[in-house]
């Protein structure tokens, strides 16, 4: 049966595809969390300051690096890298390692909660220990730091780089860089961002209206995310030239086989057309890397990583995605000039938080696995 109230609070691509990274409407000024989120937009701002500063400098070709920079640097593993940088999406972030707000270790600067959230969404929801990049930084003996944020889009990376670039030696030396982004960008042709679409796709109560039949589910954007994060790519690379950069992909979220017994209200068949989505996002990233020409900077595909644990599982201990979670978020107001962190329990029998539809703790460690074996 298909459930409204999932919908009503499922919501990046950032996803998170966190997507948003996959959020319900936030806080309690926005209709109590009852209606999906359509914050995590590409802000006005960012899109224009980006083609601007293309125009400012003139594009040139990098030629291929080959190889890589060796030698010990100094780290306890003897490691050529110092410092490792988290920047990106929920799918960076850590949402979903918890299911509550209240056990992430950072939910980001609280002054950076301004409209134009340069960062991110409203709450980071970082884990900042466990996921991929601090834990390689601690395993090198390495600093880790630490910008990624829930509801992250293509035009906050440069502001998450640039937040953390004064701590970072000449040039991004000895640097490595780890992100995901992009699922928050995506747009259907009906103009909903993909945590929404997606739960279009879980509420559906019309069998002539599925997802894998709605014209209006469909994504008409791919070439638009592939030319922008192409771009932002390259002006990252220009603010650190000898940094390596990693973009991880993202995985399947649903993986059904026979049924998809994991998630309430999607059949296969819509499992089946939200994963293909998926495979066209990775495919896009991909496009977008092979842009730069430089050995340096790679995608990194997660698929067989996740393969047979998406959320669709019958066994909860087996999805390395999670399906709907219940319980808590966490929201940020301003009051008399100051920022404050606030709580709220979503009410109703399946009211999905934010960690629904992100890694579980074990995605986290097969994107681990991911990223280790990229280097």
């Amino acid at each position: 049966m298909k459930l409204k109230t999932l919908g009503m609070l499922l919501c990046g691509v950032g996803l998170t595809l966190g997507t948003a990274g996959w959020v319900p409407a936030g806080s309690p000024e926005e209709g109590e969390g009852e209606t999906v989120d359509e914050r995590a937009r590409q802000p006005a701002d960012a899109e224009v300051s980006d083609a601007r500063e293309l125009q400012r400098r003139p594009r040139r070709r990098r030629p291929p690096r080959r190889g890589r920079r060796g030698g010990n640097n100094g780290s306890k593993s003897g490691s050529k890298f110092t410092h490792v940088v988290t920047l990106g999406d929920s799918f960076s972030s850590g949402t979903g390692y918890h299911a509550g707000p209240r056990s992430y270790d950072d939910h980001g600067p609280l002054g950076h909660h301004e409209s134009s959230r340069p960062l991110g969404e409203d709450t980071c929801y970082r884990e900042t220990q466990s996921t991929p990049g601090p834990r390689l930084a601690k395993q090198w003996g390495a600093k880790s730091l630490f910008a990624a944020c829930r509801g992250g889009l293509i035009g906050n990376i440069l502001n998450q780089f640039d937040s953390i670039k004064s701590e970072l030696p000449n040039k991004g030396a000895h640097t490595l860089i780890t992100l995901t982004i992009s699922g928050n960008d995506l747009r259907s042709k009906a103009g909903r961002n993909w945590p929404q679409t997606v739960a279009k796709c879980i509420t559906n109560t019309k069998k002539k209206k599925a997802c894998d039949q709605n014209p209006d589910h469909r994504i008409v954007n791919y070439a638009t995310v592939e030319s922008r994060l192409a771009n932002v790519l390259r002006m990252l690379r220009d603010r650190a030239p000898d940094a390596e950069i990693r973009i991880l992909g993202y995985p399947r979220l649903m993986q059904p086989k026979k049924k998809c017994l994991g998630v309430t209200g999607i059949n296969v068949k819509e499992a089946e057309w939200t994963d293909a989505r998926v495979d066209e996002l990775n495919q896009t990233i991909s496009r977008a890397v092979a842009k730069l020409g430089d050995a340096q900077v790679r995608f990194v595909p997660v698929e067989s990583e996740f393969a047979g644990h998406g959320a669709c599982s019958a066994s909860a201990a087996s999805r390395y995605v999670n399906d709907a979670v219940r319980g808590q978020i966490a929201y940020v107001v301003k009051k008399r000039g100051k920022y404050e962190l606030k709580y709220k329990t979503l009410v109703g029998k399946l009211a999905a938080n934010y960690s629904s539809f992100h890694p579980s703790a074990q995605g986290y460690e097969a994107y681990y696995q991911a990223l280790k074996s990229s280097l």
